[in-house]
Order: structure tokens, then C-alpha cells, then sequence
């Protein structure tokens, strides 16, 4: 009898079978990235009742704020998510910021993890992250 999950004989492989999982067995929400699965599995999203494509966003499991995000149109992007702490004269805890850094192929999870590093080190030092991008000509700050 033949083993059915070795070589070719194996399912294709989908972003789902990537996910980090937890010590209880369930999905973290986080891939540890690299530049295979972004370019193999890190697909759009087809959605029949609106017949669009959908764009679709993984968490690094590496850099926490990184997130590598296959777009509508297709291609696909590293961006940094930045939760500043504190609260707005609401009471309410501040939204999300989140700055592009680049395309992929052109910029790889390597270059997007040492860059969310070098951007966690300058925010420790009180510096502004858009300002530290603009610096490096790289990106602009968007809405999710």
C-alpha cells in the first residue's frame, strides 16, 4: 500500500496550511513568511456574489506589525501595522496605523523585517515612522 502523503501524491498545498498554529492545535493568524509563500500561496481571493477579486492579508509570525497583503489588481505588498499606545479625548483606544514599504518581488521578507525593525527602534526613540519612510523614500501612511 502507498503512502498517499509523500511526493507527488500530495494535495496542493493552500496559504491555510502555512498558519502558525498555537499549543491547543488552532491558527494563530500568522504565517511565518518567507518569500515562497508569498509568491506561490499569497493569492487573491475570488468572490462570486460581487464577481470581484478580493485582496488577502497574513500576519509575519517573525515581525510583529508586518503584514504582506496580496491586492485586488494582484500584486503584492509588505506593509507595517503600528498601534500607538495611549487614548483620544474619547476615552477610546488610538486606531491602527498602517505605512506601506514596498512590492514584492522587488522588496523581499527579509528587506521587510529589517525594515519593521529599524522602524520599532526609531518609534522607541520617539521618532515619527512617516517621517523615518519619507527619510528612506520609501512608502506612504494609509487606511486599511
Amino acid at each position: 500500500m502507498k503512502n498517499k502523503n509523500i511526493g507527488h501524491n500530495m494535495s496542493p498545498k493552500t496559504l491555510n496550511d502555512f498558519f502558525v498554529l498555537d499549543k491547543d492545535g488552532e491558527k494563530t493568524g500568522r504565517v511565518k513568511l518567507n518569500n515562497t509563500i508569498i509568491k506561490k500561496y499569497l493569492v487573491r481571493k475570488y468572490d462570486e456574489a460581487t464577481d470581484k477579486y478580493l485582496p488577502v492579508t497574513v500576519s509575519d509570525s517573525e515581525k510583529i506589525g508586518l503584514k504582506a497583503r496580496t491586492n485586488s489588481g494582484d500584486s503584492k505588498s509588505f506593509h507595517y501595522q503600528y498601534s500607538p499606545t495611549g487614548k483620544n479625548a474619547a476615552g477610546k483606544r488610538l486606531n491602527p496605523l498602517f505605512y506601506h514599504l514596498g512590492y514584492f518581488p522587488e522588496m523581499t521578507v527579509d528587506i521587510a523585517r529589517s525594515l519593521v525593525d529599524g522602524l520599532k527602534h526609531a518609534i522607541k526613540l520617539g521618532r515619527d515612522p512617516k517621517s523615518v519612510l519619507e527619510e528612506l523614500g520609501i512608502g506612504h501612511q494609509h487606511s486599511p
